[in-house]
């Protein structure tokens, strides 16, 4: 239970997101407490990343959030973000 946010690429930029989604993913993770993984998550998905705030430590799930969008504008120029 919680929110999930598509973060979509544009298509031209979808190929270069998923090639680099594992290490990407990896390093949102940084720095962040042992159990962020229980509080958010970030997976990769066709349209781009999809995040889930299972809404147990909001500021864990804002975090997330914030690094998971600049890691997406290094690849892309154009991020939007949608409810799932």
């Amino acid at each position: 239970m919680g929110y999930e946010y598509t973060l979509k690429v544009p298509n031209e930029f979808r190929d270069t997101v998923a090639k680099h989604a594992d290490a990407g993913i990896s390093q949102i993770f940084e720095r962040l407490p042992a159990d962020a993984p229980d509080h958010v998550s970030v997976t990769a998905v066709p349209e781009g990343l999809l995040l889930c705030d299972h809404l147990s430590h909001e500021s864990i799930a804002a975090v997330a959030l914030k690094r998971t969008i600049q890691w997406l504008l290094r690849y892309v120029t154009e991020i939007t973000v949608e409810e799932a």
